[in-house]
């Protein structure tokens, strides 16, 4: 019930575009869930959710954008805003089907 797309907007207008990559993917999943296309649950492996959608073209967006958000939240790859602007592309991209 949070509200993924306030939080998200705080973020990028705070600079925080490490959080900002972070709400993106999941407002992905929720929107993958929403849609059916995976069966969301908060202990699931990004591989697990890979293997569940169907689409090839789908599965291979999500498999960039997973590979984007496990590199810049994990591995605290920091992003200045030409950086995040390329990734925020890649997520609204995605976010369209």
């Amino acid at each position: 019930n949070t509200d993924l797309n306030a939080l998200l907007q705080r973020a990028i207008k705070n600079n925080d575009y490490r959080l900002a990559t972070r709400y993106y993917y999941l407002l992905l999943l929720k929107k993958l869930s929403d849609k059916k296309e995976i069966d969301y649950h908060k202990d699931k492996t990004n591989s697990e959710y890979l293997f569940e959608i169907q689409n090839k073209q789908l599965r291979n967006q999500f498999s960039e954008v997973s590979y984007i958000y496990s590199y810049v939240w994990y591995g605290e790859f920091p992003l200045d805003n030409a950086k995040f602007k390329a990734v925020e592309r890649k997520y609204k991209s995605i976010l369209k089907v």
